[in-house]
């Protein structure tokens, strides 16, 4: 069954220029981890290939795991707090002056995403 939605004109420009304005928010918050992640040889891309986040490198290169997860919509970085340390986060500050840090405890053993332990829909 298909439901069609009528949208005016104006309705129409609104959404697209949402959505470019959300794209470029985000190629720009790529531009950000990608110079945050020249700071240190522990940061690595993340697994998910997503440009808003990082992973951390452990145990002498032999872990990987989340480290940032940047929440433009929110002015937020979510970090983890088994993989950061005081240096880490004085980088941070330096690269997203703007942002609100918010400290997330996710395990080790755990690949859900920072944000879904943050919101508890993650599954251990």
């Amino acid at each position: 069954m298909k439901r069609k939605v009528r949208l005016t004109e104006s309705d129409l420009h609104n959404i697209v220029k949402e959505s470019v304005k959300r794209i470029l928010s985000e190629s720009e918050i790529g531009d950000k981890v990608n110079t945050l992640r020249g700071m240190s040889r522990t940061y690595r891309k993340d697994l998910t290939d997503r440009e808003n986040e990082l992973s951390k490198t452990w145990n002498r290169g032999m872990g990987l795991q989340s480290f940032i997860e940047v929440l433009p919509d929110e002015g937020v970085i979510l970090y983890n707090s088994l993989q950061t340390r005081n240096r880490d986060l004085d980088r941070i500050r330096e690269v997203f002056p703007t942002y609100e840090l918010v400290k997330v405890d996710k395990p080790y053993y755990s690949h859900a995403s920072l944000n879904s332990v943050r919101k508890g829909t993650a599954r251990f």
